[in-house]
């Protein structure tokens, strides 16, 4: 069976800093972006771009089950 790309992709951006920012501003302008979610902590112009992630992002099994 053929594997058909998602119409929209949730992204889940780890890190808190200026890089990220970048990450997540050009992420913002695809068509194809469903939510963006980000760490919690995260610098205010990153959190005006995305949703915090309910989960500890330090628990990597946690963290793991909830991207599945």
């Amino acid at each position: 069976a053929k594997l058909r790309c998602p119409d929209t992709v949730n992204v889940l951006l780890l890190g808190t800093g200026g890089r990220e920012h970048a990450l997540a501003w050009k992420l913002k302008q695809s068509k194809r972006l469903g939510t963006l979610w980000i760490e919690p902590g995260a610098n205010a112009g990153i959190q005006e771009l995305g949703r915090v992630c309910p989960e500890p992002i330090d628990d990597m099994f946690r963290i793991t089950r909830w991207c599945d």
